[in-house]
């Protein structure tokens, strides 16, 4: 079995921050590879519409393309609904059955994990990996309802040293929005993609 990071999001688009965690990460859980899966429509973000699943697909795979310890799946946004990790995992594990994955999770995330789709069954079949609180300083989150005292220290013990990098999806596309520039935010290849297609400019 090889391990691999699994690393959901929205990313809308995807950034440098993104790209240097997940690399961490990488790193810190002796993992062969990192696997990017963007969602179809996240349980947690939908008041907002996203960009279509396509481009960001796409705009991952122009990032990752030239490091092969990375690849991006359409697991997610080629799924009807909202995309819950539980049935990802499901899908992941019949169709490469040879990889252990480790669930990458941010430090803001760790709040509303009582929310998730059968959270204390999945906390308690992945191993997690937890990026730490942006700024630095570790902070206090109470536990979640719906996750065990056992799962949650589990969460706690698994926050892992990696650099804070202060880039959000939602500044870039406010920039964008502005016509500001998002140079060394994104990578080139994704900044002409959203240029070239118009993506984030102001209705």
């Amino acid at each position: 079995m090889t391990r691999h990071i699994l690393f959901g999001g929205s990313f809308d688009p995807i950034h440098i921050g993104h790209l240097i965690v997940a690399r961490a990460a990488k790193e810190k859980c002796n993992a062969a590879g990192v696997l990017l899966m963007p969602a179809r429509v996240s349980p947690h973000k939908m008041q907002r519409p996203m960009t279509a699943g396509q481009h960001r697909f796409n705009m991952i795979s122009l990032a990752i393309k030239a490091d092969p310890a990375f690849a991006v799946s359409k697991v997610e946004i080629n799924r009807t609904g909202p995309s819950y990790t539980w049935d990802t995992l499901d899908a992941l594990e019949k169709a490469q059955p040879d990889h252990e994955f480790v669930l990458l999770l941010g430090w803001d995330q760790l709040a509303r994990l009582g929310t998730w789709y059968r959270a204390e069954e999945l906390l308690a079949r992945v191993d997690v990996a937890v990026l730490p609180r942006g700024d630095g300083t570790g902070g206090k989150i109470p536990r979640p309802a719906g996750v065990s005292a056992r799962i949650w220290r589990k969460v706690l013990a698994a926050v892992i040293d990696t650099p804070r990098i202060d880039i959000s999806s939602t500044a870039i596309r406010d920039r964008v929005r502005r016509g500001l520039s998002i140079e060394y935010l994104v990578p080139e290849a994704v900044g002409r993609y959203i240029m070239r297609r118009r993506l984030y400019r102001a209705a």
